[in-house]
Order: structure tokens, then C-alpha cells, then sequence
């Protein structure tokens, strides 16, 4: 798994010339955060917060740690999960998945929630989109790494 998530890394960095990569987050930050959004990260997830924070190119990208405070509301995973869960959404919307966090915004209106370990189907992901009052999107991946 760990391997999987470097290569796929390594080919991006080969292959798109704008991207932004962040520093990689301690494991003891990265515990804080989980303690913080009271979720158990996948370890495909853990692994690419450990080395990478986060990971960005052409417009779209993943979430993660930032350690950048101005850049927060554009690469932090706990800053988008936090805001996500403050919202409060209309009577005809999905309630919002519980012991999930944001890895990805979505251009379209919606975000990219990945299923914690602490969830109801660990490790995958979907795309929660607004105009389906935040119902998920036919797309949907079986662990992070698929992401």
C-alpha cells in the first residue's frame, strides 16, 4: 500500500509540471488531528500525510496537513472537514456521513469524503455532491489509494 502511494506520487512529479507538494506532517500530528475530528485515519491516508501533507496540481488535488496558516483554506483536510461539519445544511440534503473528513474539493459544488477507519465502510471514498442535496455521486473508490 505504502509502496503504491509513492509510485503513484513519483509519476506525478514526472508527469505535471505545477505541482505543489507540502512537508509531511509528524506522526504525532497526525494523531492530534485524528483525536481532534475523533476519526481513526485508513493507512494509505496516514502514510500520504506522513510524507506528503498534501498535494495539489492543475486546480484539483488532496487534502491533507498544511502547515502554512495562509494557506489553510486551500490544502487543510482539518480546516474543510471542520467548516464541512459547521454547516448546517438544508432539510432536503443527505445528513453528512459520520467519522468521515474532506481529502478533496469538488469544482462542481460538493467534496470528496474519505471513510475512516471508525466508519461504517472504511477506507473508501466519495463524492458528495451538492446538486444532488449532497447525496453521493456514482463515483466511488474501494480505499484512498484507488482515489
Amino acid at each position: 500500500m505504502e509502496k503504491k502511494v509513492e509510485q503513484i506520487v513519483q509519476r506525478m512529479k514526472k508527469c505535471l509540471s505545477d505541482i505543489e507538494i507540502g512537508d509531511g506532517a509528524t506522526l504525532d500530528e497526525i494523531e492530534l488531528i485524528e483525536n481532534k475530528l475523533n476519526v481513526i485515519f485508513p493507512d494509505d491516508y496516514k502514510y500520504f500525510l506522513h510524507e506528503y501533507g498534501y498535494l495539489f496540481w492543475e486546480g484539483t488535488g488532496i487534502l491533507g496537513i498544511c502547515h502554512d496558516d495562509d494557506l489553510q483554506e486551500y490544502f487543510s483536510m482539518p480546516y474543510f472537514t471542520e467548516s464541512d461539519r459547521k454547516n448546517t445544511l438544508p432539510d432536503n440534503f443527505m445528513p453528512r456521513p459520520k467519522n468521515t473528513v474532506v481529502v478533496g474539493p469538488y469544482g462542481g459544488g460538493g467534496h470528496f469524503f474519505l471513510y475512516c477507519n471508525n466508519s461504517d465502510s472504511p477506507g473508501r471514498v466519495s463524492l458528495l455532491l451538492t446538486e444532488l442535496n449532497g447525496y453521493a455521486d456514482k463515483n466511488s473508490w474501494k480505499s484512498f489509494t484507488d482515489f
